[in-house]
């Protein structure tokens, strides 16, 4: 399958197309666009922001002979907000748990959100299942049970800037696409097993805007945005220096490649008079806009779990172990011990680790790779993961659409290789002649069968279970 993935980002849009194998993805081009039309996550203007999009995606295309399958839009926290759901859905006693009732339950869960009128929910990600009295299962597919309930984050927005999202993809000519909360799928690209057991608080800083997020239980249980980004460290500096926006902006990017006691030589705006000014004071300015920021972020955490769960008595799921940074605006220098105070002493992280899912790329260029550990990529790879079914175990997206996480590859992949089962067996047998080598030959071709069904994706756990597993001692038996 493949896939086009678009970030939607104030200062850039990037654009990165992958194909999938069912196991791994192959990034087959990235590109990106200075952005025109959003401003702090939101759209200013849907000409501009619809022509830049176009042109990032010819800027991908170009002497590409492809057809795209997918397109997934990333949607910036400023538009979003997040809601409580919950459900509790009885079953006959003894039935086994379906994906329609994991489906009905989700669909009760986003209806007792209380979503003001003029909101519409693009996820709903469960956090919690309770099945009968056991409150600490994973995934309830398949399990038996009279009852069956859920707690769920419902992430919610505002129809007027769905349809202008809309309404650029429309003008892009983009269609058969999904809509997909950034901070989600960093936390999809960014997070290992550990986290995802533990909880991680995950901020991406943006240009103009902060997505945050807390992933725990295997899912996003809460996220919020505060509209301070890179942009604003930029302005500060200029405004410290009298030089325009672009002078900052590089010298804010530069700025660790000075040592603490250099002085620094700059031209201010509009002369060409040589000012001098010490890398200490830069940093001083820089320091302070980090510190307000990182201030802002954790009262928006703090407020936003207040908002959701006071009431709930649900704080807990909220906890977190660790804080990670990621986006463009925490590039400026290493942050870890500024922000350890603020964040409650917890581990700090702003190193990317590459995830393991997608292959190196094969390129002449030797940076090529370093997209993978480079945190303003995040997110756009995050989206190439979660259009590929790289996502939680189960969600409600946008138009009701239930989607379920992909665990290998498709079962019709598998098909053929049991139909010829019986061809594979006798080409086996013609090239050993030895009784006891074709018996082992013949096992080691089951085992292998085996090992693919493990790794397929069903959406009735019991039933294609059941049937696979007597169509394997069947082969027993017979060889």
């Amino acid at each position: 399958m493949n896939i086009l993935a678009v970030d939607l980002g104030s200062n850039e849009i990037k654009v990165a197309i992958s194909s999938f194998d069912g196991v791994n993805i192959e990034i087959i081009k990235i590109a990106s666009v200075k952005s025109c039309g959003i401003k702090s996550g939101k759209i200013t203007s849907i000409e501009d922001a619809s022509d830049a999009v176009k042109q990032a995606i010819a800027k991908a295309k170009e002497k590409l002979s492809i057809k795209i399958d997918k397109f997934v839009i990333s949607v910036s926290n400023a538009y979003t907000e997040s809601f409580y759901g919950n459900s509790e859905l009885m079953l006959e006693k003894g039935a086994q748990i379906s994906i329609n009732d994991i489906t009905r339950a989700l669909e009760n869960a986003k209806s007792t959100a209380n979503l003001p009128k003029d909101y519409t929910a693009i996820h709903v990600l469960p956090y919690k299942f309770r099945v009968n009295n056991n409150d600490t299962v994973d995934d309830p597919l398949g399990m038996c049970a009279s009852k069956i309930q859920l707690e769920a984050n419902v992430i919610a927005i505002n129809i007027d800037d769905l349809n202008n999202i809309k309404r650029i993809l429309e003008l892009a000519q983009i269609s058969n696409y999904e809509l997909v909360s950034s901070i989600y799928v960093n936390c999809l690209y960014c997070l290992g097993k550990n986290d995802l057991e533990n909880g991680v608080l995950i901020i991406d800083g943006g240009a103009l805007v902060c997505d945050i997020g807390i992933y725990s239980k295997n899912s996003l249980v809460l996220s919020t945005a505060i509209p301070i980004g890179s942009m604003h460290v930029s302005k500060d500096v200029a405004s410290l220096l009298n030089s325009n926006l672009d002078s900052a902006d590089k010298i804010k990017t530069q700025i660790t490649k000075y040592d603490k006691d250099a002085i620094l030589e700059y031209t201010p705006d509009s002369t060409c008079v040589v000012e001098r000014t010490s890398v200490e004071v830069v940093k001083k300015c820089i320091d302070m806009r980090i510190k307000e920021s990182l201030d802002l972020i954790a009262a928006a955490v703090q407020k936003q779990i207040y908002k959701l769960f006071t009431d709930k008595q649900e704080e807990s799921i909220c906890t977190y172990s660790s804080v990670l940074f990621t986006g463009g605006y925490f590039k400026i220098y290493d942050i870890s011990e500024m922000a350890y105070p603020i964040f409650g002493n917890k581990p700090i992280r702003t190193k990317i680790a590459k995830n393991k899912v997608f292959l190196d790329i094969n390129s002449n260029d030797e940076d090529a790779n370093k997209i993978f550990t480079n945190p303003e990529f995040t997110c756009i790879l995050g989206l190439l993961m979660y259009a590929n079914g790289l996502h939680t175990n189960y969600e409600l997206a946008l138009g009701d659409k239930i989607k379920i996480k992909h665990k290998a590859k498709d079962y019709n992949t598998i098909k053929p290789f049991a139909n010829n089962i019986e061809k594979n067996v006798s080409e086996n047998t013609e090239k050993k002649s030895n009784t006891a080598d074709i018996a082992t030959n013949k096992q080691e071709l089951i085992n292998e069968m085996r090992l693919e069904v493990v790794q397929k994706e069903h959406s009735d756990g019991g039933f294609f279970k059941t049937t696979w597993n007597k169509f394997i001692g069947f082969l027993e038996k017979f060889f």
